[in-house]
């Protein structure tokens, strides 16, 4: 398994913000989805200024993708329920609050170590890596018109790996992401609690 997390908007922000702020939000946010991530069995692989990569399955090829697909849900699921708690972890810092799109597929990844300022890392290839970018991309302007930020989207392979009810169940939602390359793509995407409560219209009955 693949997945993304990156940060909304994070051009924007670092303008509006400053670079050096950019970067400690960047970090907290980050340290937050490995924390996460890293306790559900998926690894760090990469980290650039505004996305970071995890990997599953990487260390015994042995396992059941099945398998890895649940911790991959299951893990995304903890970080969208979470939001509110990063917030409140940057807000204690005095650092203004983003907000995150999460991307994830299973499949192939070619692996290959190479130093990134001064530090090595993995730089990660593949279909399985790409489809995952092609994701990311397709939660853009318009996409969060309707459904806002906060948002994960997994493919459909991905989706139907996993034989675990209640986690599928937290995917219900289709989507299609049409690439550049006008490739289509059939995913799931869940919204975040935070972001469910901030896009329901206001109740003015009574």
């Amino acid at each position: 398994t693949a997945v993304l997390v990156d940060i909304c908007g994070y051009t924007e922000f670092m303008l509006a913000h400053g670079r050096d702020v950019a970067h400690k939000v960047g970090r907290e946010v980050f340290l937050f989805a490995k924390d996460v991530f890293e306790k559900n069995g998926l690894e760090l692989f990469k980290e650039t200024g505004d996305n970071v990569s995890f990997i599953g399955g990487m260390a015994d090829e042995s396992v059941d993708p099945s398998e890895l697909a649940n911790e991959a849900l299951f893990a995304i699921c903890q970080l969208m329920r979470s939001i509110d708690k990063m917030h409140e972890i940057l807000t204690s810092k005095n650092l203004p609050i983003v907000n995150i799109k999460i991307s994830a597929v299973i499949g192939d990844h070619i692996c290959a170590l190479n130093a990134l300022e001064e530090r090595h890392q993995f730089d990660i290839t593949g279909e399985g890596m790409i489809v995952a970018k092609r994701l990311e991309e397709g939660m853009n302007a318009e996409f969060q018109k309707n459904y806002g930020t906060n948002v994960a989207m997994i493919s459909r392979d991905l989706f139907i790996a996993c034989y675990n009810v209640l986690m599928r169940k937290q995917f219900e939602d289709r989507y299609t992401v049409i690439a550049k390359n006008h490739i289509v793509y059939d995913a799931h995407i869940m919204v975040s609690k935070v972001q469910k409560e901030e896009l329901s219209p206001i109740d003015s009955a009574g």
